[in-house]
């Protein structure tokens, strides 16, 4: 299984030390960290943005992205992997926003019931989704 997402670069663990906001000045910039499994990476858009990546490897070949100017041209930036990626997780965001909306939750004080009601919600949302998609 893999994950990939953005986070706040204060959190413990986080290689600080090697991915520092002061080396990464100009748009497009980025710089990636291995350590064990998870690759680190601070890219710089509008603003510094950290992510942490399971699937990418830190070698991988840039990609682009892109971005509209002022004007409304469309200008593609480099950017690394892991951001496209994670920009097409639609589906993802998608799913939990509506198992959040229309939730089953019930309270409970078991934490076997709790979980039962959770995986009720996303089997409801997954059939809702692939209902939509097919129809």
């Amino acid at each position: 299984m893999y994950a990939r997402g953005t986070i706040r670069s204060n959190r413990r663990g986080y290689p600080v030390q090697h991915l520092n906001k002061r080396d990464i000045r100009v748009q497009e910039e980025f710089k990636t960290v291995q350590r064990g499994e998870v690759t680190a990476c601070i890219w710089m858009d509008k603003k510094h943005i950290y992510t942490l990546s399971t699937a990418e490897d830190p070698e991988a070949i840039e990609k682009t992205v892109q971005r509209k100017n002022k004007n409304g041209q469309v200008k593609e930036i480099r950017a690394p992997s892991i951001v496209p990626e994670y920009n097409n997780m639609k589906g993802v965001d998608m799913a939990d926003q509506l198992r959040i909306q229309y939730s089953t939750y019930r309270s409970a004080k078991k934490w076997w019931l709790y979980l039962f009601w959770f995986l009720f919600d996303i089997a409801v949302t997954n059939g809702f989704i692939i209902r939509i998609r097919t129809s």
